[in-house]
């Protein structure tokens, strides 16, 4: 197996189900602009050969 293969199986395996965080937007300057709670949901296609990706942010 290549590395692209063994990367992409990585991924699949280790990677699709939902990521909850804090997603947090800086000045140009570097100071905090705001801070929101998000949601990084990653599903795969039945034969893993494609990637869903959703991004959703929950603000107050």
């Amino acid at each position: 197996m290549d590395f692209q293969e063994q990367n992409w199986k990585n991924f699949t395996d280790q990677h699709l189900h939902d990521w909850h965080g804090i997603w947090t937007r800086y000045t140009p300057t570097g100071d905090v602009q705001e801070s929101f709670r998000s949601l990084r949901r990653f599903q795969g296609s039945s034969g893993k050969t494609e990637i869903y990706h959703l991004n959703q942010y929950i603000y107050s």
